[in-house]
């Protein structure tokens, strides 16, 4: 029998990396959060189509508690709330970084749809923008005519940018015909802000 040669070799686009806390996937690509609170991003992401592996708009700082992805994108989170995001624009990865105003916040809405799914008022402000209804992550009302949701920020805030997250299995439709008002009353009686849209997200709908 012939000598046999085995070479182990790293791949260079999988880093291997120490003090790895958890590893998070989108559709064609992974991101580590280290026990420091840094990122490592690798895969095919950048450009989903062009298969571009820069991922130059992954963090690079410290201090993020969690990731959240979809199918091509990814957003880390730090404790106060502040955010960076980064993959396909066209899926929430807009190479920015921002302060959620809205994550974690009280939620409600005027029902639940009745589904083994529990679409709860607060998926839509956890911080996660995966439009798969069956990973938990989305909310939903029952069909109803004047169905809403609504955040309490707690306090007057100064709003830069309303970013809407539609599904993106099926149905999308079905956030057509929606208006959004910004109120610093809770019962709405007067608004800062009030705009009628007839399009639905897809998958995404920002304004300023």
């Amino acid at each position: 029998m012939g000598d046999i040669k085995v070479e182990a070799q790293t791949h260079p686009m999988h880093p291997l990396t120490k003090a790895i806390v958890k590893i998070y996937s989108s559709d064609s690509a992974f991101a580590a959060l280290k026990a420091d609170g840094s990122i490592t991003s690798w895969g095919n992401l950048d450009n989903s189509w062009g298969r571009e592996y820069k991922h130059t708009n992954a963090p690079t700082d410290k201090g993020y508690t969690a990731i959240y992805s979809n199918e091509f994108a990814f957003t880390a989170v730090k404790p106060d709330g502040s955010i960076r995001t980064w993959g396909d624009p066209g899926y929430g990865g807009a190479y920015a970084s921002g302060y959620n105003l809205a994550l974690e916040k009280p939620a409600t809405q005027s029902s639940t749809y009745p589904h083994r799914i529990i679409a709860v008022a607060g998926y839509a402000v956890d911080g996660n923008t995966d439009g798969e209804f069956l990973n938990s992550s989305t909310t939903h009302t029952k069909d109803e005519r004047g169905a809403w949701w609504q955040v309490d920020l707690g306090s007057k805030k100064n709003i830069k940018q309303i970013i809407i997250y539609n599904r993106t299995d099926c149905c999308a439709n079905r956030l057509s015909n929606y208006q959004v008002s910004i109120s610093n009353k809770a019962d709405f009686s007067t608004h800062t802000y009030q705009q009628d849209f007839h399009v639905a997200p897809i998958p995404k709908k920002s304004f300023n």
